[in-house]
């Protein structure tokens, strides 16, 4: 976990009269509940949000009973079998005032599992800082297309961003870069992440892709970069001619496509869990079914390679898409309304 010395937040915000602090507790999952008395009162009545860790509810409950709980599961990751026992986490469920998730495929997910409490799961989708992931094309020092940071390329860009785990489908999309290859020989494949949120960590899986890459003689067609900050981020996407998001197992929202969408750039991704959801086909982006998927991830990044002007209409309407529905302003004021109508 990163100190917020370190990340983007504001330490001090006054708003409607008031002012909010942000407080960072260093702590473990075990003793996060007696650390987290330190700065509540137990008799205070206040809500009190949980972030996707449905475990800790049972706890803090308990240790503030007058207050409400909220929620909110961005992930299937904590509801696994073997992230938890299935009548505690039920317990843990029902305790909780209300869930908010970020899909309606998660929603759907949870209800499915725990049919009674459904009625307080609702969904609010998260947003992204529009005002930082934007079009190139709007900034005043306007990076050319595929050249920054010494990165230069004559043929199409394609880019990923996220985690390097199996899941994500990576080799998946590398396999599938030998067939654009064959006819774009100059295109190139931006890999941005690390098997953690850390750009220190190099897992198995990590070594395997480059040794995949290498295998296939995709050395000078394929960049490794590990994970990095969103101020050098939106540089790669603002130069990258297409995203691809070639995930294996169901992603309960994606948010590496609504950065992508918010740069402008199209998005190509799996048509699993809850990116359908982000990602409109044939709008947006295009979406890919697992079925012949190395297959159907190269056909679509051709059709966009060989088709700009409907590659850059993708990206127009990404993020118009983002400008309507998804900006953090959005799910503040979703959020809002919950408590108002809940509270």
């Amino acid at each position: 976990m990163p100190s917020l010395d370190h990340v983007g937040l504001t330490r001090n915000l006054y708003v409607c009269g008031g002012k909010v602090n942000f407080v960072q507790i260093q702590s473990t999952i075990k003793d996060y509940p007696d650390q987290l008395a330190q700065h509540l009162s137990q008799g205070i009545k206040s809500i009190i949000h949980v972030e996707n860790r449905p475990a800790l509810v049972s706890r803090i409950k308990e240790r503030y009973p007058l207050s409400k709980i909220w929620l909110n599961l961005h992930s299937i990751t904590f509801l696994a079998p073997g992230k938890n026992n299935n009548h505690d986490l039920g317990n843990a469920l029902s305790l909780a005032d209300r869930i908010s998730v970020n899909s309606e495929f998660l929603k759907q997910y949870v209800s499915h599992l725990f049919p009674a409490i459904q009625h307080k799961v609702w969904v609010n989708y998260p947003g992204v800082n529009h005002l930082h992931y934007f079009p190139s094309c709007e900034s005043k020092n306007y990076l050319r297309r595929g050249t920054v940071a010494g990165f230069s390329s004559h043929g199409p860009v394609i880019l990923y961003v996220g985690r390097l785990r199996k899941m994500k489908g990576v080799d998946h999309l590398i396999r599938a870069f030998t067939r654009v290859i064959s006819v774009y020989p100059s295109a190139q494949l931006l890999v941005i992440g690390s098997s953690d949120y850390t750009a220190y960590k190099e897992s198995s899986y990590t070594r395997s892709l480059k040794i995949l890459a290498s295998s296939l003689g995709l050395e000078k067609n394929i960049t490794f970069k590990p994970h990095t900050s969103a101020d050098e981020l939106v540089k790669w996407y603002q130069v990258s001619d297409v995203f691809v998001c070639p995930s294996i197992v169901n992603e309960a929202f994606g948010l590496v496509n609504l950065e992508a969408m918010s740069c402008g750039i199209p998005v190509i991704a799996s048509k699993i869990g809850g990116i359908p959801e982000v990602v409109e086909h044939n709008y947006s982006g295009l979406l890919v079914p697992l079925d012949y998927h190395e297959e159907r991830l190269a056909e679509a990044i051709l059709t966009l390679a060989m088709h700009p002007e409907r590659a850059r209409l993708f990206g127009m309407n990404g993020r118009v898409r983002v400008l309507n529905k998804f900006t953090w302003k959005h799910t503040a004021e979703r959020l809002k309304k919950d408590y108002q109508d809940h509270y």
